[in-house]
């Protein structure tokens, strides 16, 4: 008997361990196509690259060897991208206009389309400087600026995955731009992804809800899979889920089969993904960077109006961007209507991080009395990576706290970063991907002195 088990033993072990090999292939080239296909969307749809030169130099280098795997579509007329890895995982994402590109998983399509864009406020007047118009800037005359730039976009080491890849920088000083250049391709009219920029965003609105009245930060964060009597996540309150001290599980490490990467591209609510996890330490005992988290955050926004996408869009618009003159933000979302990802010009990004409020362009509207003009609460909210607490992870939570001073309100993504000091003078730049061992790129202040 003994013999008879251990002779199907060794079978039945290799058979376990093919399947897990298995489901995790399969895992990976779903979360390859899917990331293709919304990546692409979004840099074709906003930024008006190449689709070819998106897939090589920005898709492809995400990817790594698995982009030999991947094959890219886009059709511009219907604004469909759509992506197939590794023979049999296919992605698609479709133009949605508001709310960018999102990724078609098993949602209905035809429902997804049928989305219609709120109004826009008026573009800020062409004929007036940053940021109260949008009026092209002079090349800078200050030759050490010159010099940063050219350095910003030159290439020191021209091979693949150690390429900078600068799309853009702009540097500005005392609430003026002093410069700004684009790589070929993008221009200031490009509206540049945010990965998780988008972060300070989320924490933005989320102050004015409150301010609003919509929000109890400090009560438990409604999330209904945690509403059970006995769910020790029950507690978790927002102002937790902002600090990114929940304690729940997510593994942010990034790669094919890992949570952060299945929740944005492999299902169509990422907040309810995220929400699903356990809790892995008592709530504000440990500091952890989490995407799922955040998008947790923007499931519960979505929550506030009903799930109505429009009425959602419409009152970011009207509450947060417009007045402080972001007019190209667009926020795109997941298949279940919570904001995922934000495009936005470089300027408006920089807008965003010193939460400058700009006067409206147009003279026949008095700014109206708002929490975007209090910016107080606002700059409290943005600043939703503190620390409070042990650090865990330490080099990856080291390196993103030793990026930035205090005060400082910071987001750093994968293809860029937001920074918003209180410091008069702040650069910033946006590159598709860091190389190895650099520090995450994106706005950093330049110390007086």
């Amino acid at each position: 008997m003994n013999r008879a088990l251990r002779t199907l033993g060794l079978p039945l072990l290799l058979l376990g361990a093919l399947v897990a090999i298995g489901s995790q292939a399969w895992t990976a080239a779903r979360v390859g196509a899917g990331m293709s296909a919304l990546v692409a969307c979004g840099l074709v749809h906003h930024t008006g690259l190449d689709p070819e030169w998106v897939m090589a130099h920005y898709v492809g280098p995400l990817l790594g060897a698995g982009a030999k795997l991947v094959e890219l579509q886009h059709d511009p007329g219907t604004g469909t991208t759509g992506s197939r890895a590794a023979a049999w995982a296919r992605g698609r994402a479709i133009v949605r206009g508001g709310v960018g590109c999102t990724l078609v998983l098993d949602e209905d399509e035809a429902a997804l389309r049928s989305f219609e864009d709120p109004p826009h406020a008026p573009p800020l007047r062409p004929d007036l400087p940053w940021p109260e118009g949008s009026a092209p800037l002079d090349g800078p005359a200050n030759p050490a600026l010159v010099a940063a730039l050219d350095e910003a976009f030159a290439e020191p080491e021209n091979q693949p995955g150690r390429m900078r890849q600068t799309l853009a920088v702009l540097v500005a000083h005392g609430g003026r731009l002093l410069a700004e250049r684009y790589a070929p391709g993008v221009d200031r009219d490009s509206r540049l992804l945010s990965w998780s920029a988008a972060k300070s965003v989320i924490a933005a609105l989320l102050g004015v809800a409150e301010f609003e009245g919509r929000l109890d930060r400090f009560g438990p964060a409604p999330v209904p899979e945690w509403r059970g009597p006995a769910d020790p996540r029950g507690s978790i309150t927002v102002d937790q889920l902002l600090r990114m001290s929940s304690g729940l599980a997510f593994d942010e490490t990034y790669g094919a089969v890992n949570d952060v990467s299945q929740m944005l591209f492999t299902h169509p609510d990422a907040g309810a993904f995220a929400a699903g996890m356990d809790l892995l330490h008592e709530p504000d005992s440990e500091w952890a960077y989490s995407s799922g988290t955040s998008n947790i955050l923007a499931r519960i926004l979505r929550d506030l109006f009903g799930r109505d996408v429009e009425a959602q869009v419409s009152w970011s618009r009207t509450s947060f961007f417009d007045p402080i003159g972001m007019r190209s933000a667009v926020f795109e979302t997941d298949a279940s209507g919570s904001f995922i990802g934000s495009s936005l010009l470089l300027r408006d990004w920089q807008g965003l991080g010193t939460l400058r409020p700009t006067p409206f362009a147009r003279g026949d509207m008095e700014r109206p009395a708002h929490p975007s003009q209090r910016l107080d609460p606002v700059r409290e909210y943005t600043h939703a990576e503190s620390t409070r607490g042990p650090i865990r992870r330490g080099v990856v939570a080291e390196r993103r706290r030793s990026s930035r001073p205090d005060p400082a309100h910071v987001a750093v993504g994968t293809a860029g970063g937001l920074c918003g000091p209180r410091h008069e003078r702040t650069i910033r730049g946006h590159r598709p991907f860091g190389r190895s061992g650099d520090r995450a790129p994106g706005a950093y202040p330049i110390r007086p002195g």
